[in-house]
């Protein structure tokens, strides 16, 4: 039998593996990735916090993208 605190556990768990995810995927187009829940659990509103390198052709050069993202996982597949 399951207990509500297992599935609390599975629950994060399942969060943790979408995030992990997300950030290779964001790694792999280029992307530097912070998880935000690394410093602070269960951060509001986000989970990764994600910069890159400015285009040297671009209007800022110096200046780096940076995006927030917030990551939903579900075993459902009706999503």
């Amino acid at each position: 039998m399951t207990t509500k605190n297992d599935k609390q556990i599975n629950k994060a768990r399942l969060g943790a593996i979408g995030e992990t995810n997300v950030t290779s995927i964001l790694m792999q187009h280029g992307w530097d990735t912070f998880n935000a829940n690394n410093t602070i659990t269960n951060y509001k509103s986000i989970d990764l916090i994600c910069t890159k390198s400015p285009n040297p052709l671009s209007a800022k050069p110096w200046k780096p993208e940076v995006t927030f993202v917030q990551v939903k996982t579900s075993v459902k597949s009706n999503i």
